[in-house]
């Protein structure tokens, strides 16, 4: 007998809404860790192995290129500074293996860039 394929959250994808930012917001903050009061770094990377990458979920942010590497592993360094008084960010690693690690950053001017680990 098949199995039934396994549906996350529905098979549907849309835009999220205010009650479900606000709900990973919450989280974030409860749960994750203190990174930065205003301004967050970020690195970016272009590995042998692994390739990372930073998209913004939710708010508005100016990036500033602090560093650059193009020889070799190619390194990239940024200030994150939030144009917005919410901002979520969602972080990749991916590598050759099919592994995956993802971190969310959540700015709100109360308790400043806050992650949480997702795996």
């Amino acid at each position: 007998m098949a199995e039934e394929p396994v549906q996350v959250m529905g098979d549907e994808v849309r835009e999220l809404t205010t009650k479900e930012k606000r709900e990973i917001i919450k989280q974030v903050i409860e749960q994750g860790k203190d990174e930065a009061k205003y301004i967050l770094a970020v690195t970016e990377w272009e590995g042998f192995h692994e390739v990372s990458e930073t998209k913004v979920i939710d708010g508005k942010v100016e990036f500033v290129l602090l560093y650059k590497k193009l020889k070799g592993e190619k390194v990239w360094q940024y200030a994150v500074i939030p144009k917005t008084t919410r901002v979520i960010l969602r972080f990749d690693i991916k590598d050759d293996w099919g592994e995956e690690h993802t971190t969310l950053y959540v700015f709100t001017p109360e308790n400043g860039w806050k992650s949480f680990d997702l795996y």
